[in-house]
Formats: C-alpha cells, structure tokens, sequence
C-alpha cells in the first residue's frame, strides 16, 4: 500500500520515540514544519513535500535510512527531498545549504524553508543571547538563500 500522509505521521511518532523538541514529543516538530510550509507555499506544498517535511529529520535523528523509506514504498520524489535535506556531514552549513538550492528540488527547498522558519521562530529564552542571536543570524540568511531561488521573502511571513 502506498503511503498517505497519516501513516507518514504515524511512522515519525513511532521513529522519534522518546526525543524531544526543547519540552515536547520531537515529532511535533516535523509536523510543525509541514503546517508552516502549507501555510506558505499554498497547493505548491503538496502531499509529496508534506511527506517529506514529517520526514526531513528522520534519517539524520533515527535508525530509519532511506533504503528503508523505499522499501515502505515512499515515492523517488519524497526520498529525493528527504535526502536533500538530511545533513551532509562533510560539508558545513552553509554547504548543505548551497547543496539544496543547487539541487533546484523544489521540495527540499519548500521543507528546509519551512523547518528554518520554525527554527527561527522557536522559543530560544533559555538560551544565551550569543547563541540566541548567531542562530537567528543563521537561519534568516539560509531563509534568504532559499526564499530567493523559490521567489519568497522571509520577512513577509515574520
């Protein structure tokens, strides 16, 4: 059976067991970022980025791989964005970054838009102002980087 958006949400609760996001369960955190890209992007987030966006932290934050999402029958589109959007260990931020503009995926630039958006909107009031300000700092330029490959200004949606 192909997979619908409710058995993609029940496989990122079941893959992020037991994490958190700052105090909640961390799945809230990728449907988080599949709502704001919704909310954005309008019909273009479609299913497929949807799915990709409840995913995006999948292969980096639990033993799942993307040989196991094919075998559940996720589509070359969705793993394509989700292996995007996982982190490249040999490239630093602004790399991986580059690497997904690049890649001109119009999926794996909607989700990462959408997850830096949320990352740049979350709480950060126990953190400390250096580190609060560099992460902000981070995410509005990767925001920038992607928002001007897709024709989206960051700052509208502030």
């Amino acid at each position: 059976m192909k997979p619908t958006v409710k058995s993609t949400l029940s496989l990122i609760k079941k893959a992020h067991s037991g994490q958190t996001y700052g105090s909640r369960p961390y799945w809230t955190h990728p449907l988080a970022v599949a709502e704001k890209g919704r909310e954005i992007f309008g019909s273009k987030f479609t299913d497929t980025a949807y799915m990709a966006a409840l995913m995006h932290d999948t292969i980096e934050d639990t033993d799942i791989t993307l040989t196991d999402l094919q075998k559940l029958g996720y589509s070359a589109q969705i793993l394509d964005a989700v292996e995007l959007v996982t982190k490249d260990k040999s490239l630093d931020y602004e790399g991986n970054i580059r690497r997904i503009t690049r890649s001109r995926n119009p999926f794996a630039m909607m989700v990462k838009f959408a997850d830096n958006f949320m990352n740049y909107t979350g709480d950060k009031s126990n953190w400390d102002a250096k580190r609060a300000a560099k992460s902000q700092e981070k995410y509005m330029k990767s925001m920038q980087t992607i928002g001007k490959v897709l024709g989206v200004n960051p700052e509208t949606y502030l």
